[in-house]
């Protein structure tokens, strides 16, 4: 089923009964029409009179016809779009992306909980701006934002020997990697060289995430167990 939807400003897509009620309250609607809409409601208190009203009234619908034409001619903001359910769980309760494509506000704030700083459209990957994160998630943005701080800040690592604080990403397992002697690490050294074996991208040192060792311990994990455990 086909339906005319108009797009705000805001990036909200509406049918023309709820665009009525969303005008009313949307700010980015107001930023951008709202000289246009005062200038209308001067023009109706100014010629107030029925003579006038009806050239308004035959004015308006002159100009209807006129951006009618444009519609059809244009790609504009108010377009033929698919009524379609949720892109992650089918619900039809929708919002729409900036990309066009439906999300829920329950999978909105499920992104937004585990992606918050770099959400993106499940189906075209577009990035989802922070001014439409701030619409869709109104008086939660500023606590998700800290809930995301938060997570972000404990994933950070310091170099304990410049104190540069960094985000670490674990690395690949490479089953080929060697030791100092030119020997291959156990399966157990090579995952625990992956997770732990961080390179300081300031003073360029390498050191042991877990245990802040400078160098990393290569091929010395289970050695570095041992003492922990023994003393």
């Amino acid at each position: 089923m086909q339906k005319s939807l108009i797009k705000c400003k805001c990036f909200g897509v509406f049918d023309e009964m709820d665009f009525y009620y969303h005008i009313k309250l949307c700010q980015n609607f107001k930023i951008y029409f709202q000289q246009f809409d005062n200038t209308l409601i001067k023009l109706l208190k100014d010629f107030d009179q029925p003579d006038n009203l009806m050239i308004i009234k035959f004015l308006l619908n002159f100009y209807k016809k006129m951006i009618e034409v444009k519609i059809e001619n244009q790609i504009t903001v108010i377009q033929d779009i698919d009524i379609e359910t949720c892109v992650v769980c089918n619900d039809p309760s929708i919002q729409y992306l900036e990309c066009l494509h439906q999300i829920c506000v329950d999978c909105f704030f499920k992104l937004a909980n585990e992606e918050f700083y770099s959400m993106k459209c499940p189906i075209c990957t577009k990035e989802i701006t922070k001014d439409y994160k701030m619409q869709i998630l109104g008086d939660k943005y500023d606590e998700l934002e800290e809930t995301a701080m938060k997570i972000f800040t404990k994933k950070c690592s310091k170099c304990p020997k410049c104190k540069i604080s960094f985000l670490f990403e674990p690395g690949d397992i490479d089953p080929n990697i060697k030791d100092e002697k030119g020997k291959k690490l156990s399966n157990i050294n090579a995952e625990h060289y992956a997770k732990n074996r961080c390179k300081c991208h300031n003073c360029t040192n390498d050191f042991c995430i877990s245990c802040s060792v400078i160098p990393y311990h290569i091929g010395k994990y289970y050695l570095i167990i041992y003492f922990i455990n023994k003393f």
